[in-house]
This record gives C-alpha cells, structure tokens and sequence, in this order.
C-alpha cells in the first residue's frame, strides 16, 4: 500500500511529468537515468552474538556501536549510454513525498534488502565491499523494473482530473 501527499497543483504537474517520460518508448538517442542516494549506518556489536544451536536460533544483543554513515548512490540507467553527453541531461523532479515515482528509490530499496538486511556491518570498508559485491551480483543478473503506471491510471486511482501542466 501506498501513501500520496496531498495532491496540490505542484504535485500533480511533476507527477506527471515523470510519469510522461516513463510513458516514451524506450530510446539510445533520450535513455532514462533515474538516480538516488540512500544512507546508510554503520554498527558494531559490543558483545559477540550467540550463534544458532539444534532448536535454536541465533541470537545478538540489542546494544551496538554507531561507526558512522556514508551514502550509498543508486543509478538506475538505460542498457547502452555510449556517447550520451552528460550535460545534455533533462531533469524531471519527483514531487515531494512522491519517492514512489522515482524507479532508483524503489531499487535503492530492493538493494537495502537484499544486500544489507539486517545485518551490523561494523565500518565503511566492510561496506565498500558488500555494496560492490551486491552490486555486481545485481548487475549480472539483469533485472529490470516492469513500470506500467500510467498518467491514465493515476488519474483514475487518485481520484484527481487532468491539470493542463507546464510541460
């Protein structure tokens, strides 16, 4: 389930916006660049956790050491960007409190998940090199976001009519 912020005339105009251009066939000469950072902290146990034994699980202290905090960039990019002249970007911005609409904050999340979990990482170096493995094994895999929301059903599902935008 999700939540949408009030749905005022600047909310609306960049959701659009956005929307329109995930609507755009895909394309080498325009490809799509989403991107977002997420921030992460480091933890240390304090006291060793007690491994899993037979009727078991294991089991860690709730106290920690904060070691620090780093960002973490996520891009999610167009298959081919040979060429692309990085100063020819157009930025389309996400409406405040409209995370859900960024494709690089939902696979920020899904990186969270499965790359960090739970787990304490205790310092930026160990972090380095989980956030490289993870994003190489990710990588190889070629997953890609199936988007199919449309100007057109967010309409219909936020209850809203069409507002002429500046776009």
């Amino acid at each position: 389930m999700w939540c949408v912020a009030k749905l005022d005339k600047e909310y609306i105009q960049r959701m659009e916006d956005v929307l329109k251009v995930y609507e755009k066939p895909l394309s080498e000469r325009e490809p799509v660049v989403c991107i977002d950072e997420k921030l992460v902290v480091t933890h240390q146990d304090t006291r060793a956790p007690l491994p899993a034994r037979p009727a078991r699980v294991a089991r860690r202290d709730y106290e920690y050491k904060r070691r620090g905090t780093a960002n973490v960039l996520c891009g999610v990019l167009y298959e081919k960007l040979d060429g692309l002249l990085w100063d020819r970007f157009a930025v389309h911005f996400t409406p405040q409190l409209g995370s859900w609409l960024n494709q690089a904050e939902i696979d920020a999340s899904l990186f969270s998940r499965l790359c960090l979990g739970k787990r304490r990482i205790p310092n930026l170096a160990i972090m380095r090199n989980q956030v490289h493995a993870c994003g190489l094994r990710l990588n190889r895999a070629r997953t890609t976001i199936e988007w199919n929301f449309t100007r057109k059903h967010a309409r219909r599902k936020l209850h809203y009519s069409f507002i002429k935008t500046r776009c």
